[in-house]
């Protein structure tokens, strides 16, 4: 395979993330991904009461969304060891992290609910990420507005809470993680199915590396 971008400090691979991951993979200090928030039909019926859902339906539902985070939640497990992995999800898809044999090996340190659509899960094995620095992250919630894409800033604090090194997002969109990354100083990686937000990317780092502060 052949990246889309690379440089000395930043890599960006164009592709689903589930197939790129089976034939790259590098060790890394931290991971930061927003999954996407498919299944709005189903939270849009169970909200509204527009109709109930089948058994089987919504066995279909979890189905999906379980083999959907198996398709790369253990290749990222390999690549971090240790280290956290920050998780963006809706509440209502919070679930799968808490209720399911597959997850018995993870720790969810902390749950909160930042807004009416969405949390922020750490997955760590090592337990490193402690009470207060949890504490910590949810005292500045105020910065992220849960937009796409997520401020730099917000994860700047949730990078500053992680060790140094390399850090990935297997789905970055326009590249904030990547950003963020680079004005910390550390190697960024990333992954994007969509060629045009690849290139949207490219450039935000590229505008960065040309002036910072600009940026």
């Amino acid at each position: 395979m052949t990246p889309f971008y690379e440089s000395d400090r930043v890599l960006v691979w164009c592709g689903d993330c589930r197939d790129v991951l089976r034939y790259w993979t590098q060790p890394v200090a931290s991971i930061v991904v927003d999954p996407p928030h498919f299944g709005r039909d189903y939270v849009s019926d169970l909200e509204t009461g527009a109709r109930s859902w089948q058994a089987k339906e919504m066995a279909e539902w979890i189905t999906a969304r379980l083999e959907f985070f198996h398709g790369w939640i253990p290749a990222c497990h390999q690549m971090v060891g240790e280290g956290p992995m920050w998780v963006h999800l809706q509440l209502h898809q919070v679930f799968p992290f808490q209720s399911t044999a597959y997850w018995d090996r993870w720790m969810a340190q902390q749950a909160w609910q930042l807004s009416s659509e969405e949390a922020l899960v750490c997955l760590c094995q090592s337990g490193r990420i402690s009470p207060t620095a949890i504490t910590h992250v949810r005292a500045h919630a105020d910065l992220n507005k849960f937009n796409a894409p997520k401020p730099v800033e917000w994860i700047k604090i949730v990078l500053g809470l992680s060790p140094d090194g390399p850090v990935f997002d297997p789905m970055m969109g326009t590249g904030s993680t990547l950003l963020a990354a680079l004005a910390l100083g550390r190697q960024a990686i990333g992954i994007e199915i969509r060629e045009e937000l690849c290139q949207q990317a490219v450039e935000r780092i590229e505008a960065f590396q040309h002036d910072p502060v600009a940026a």
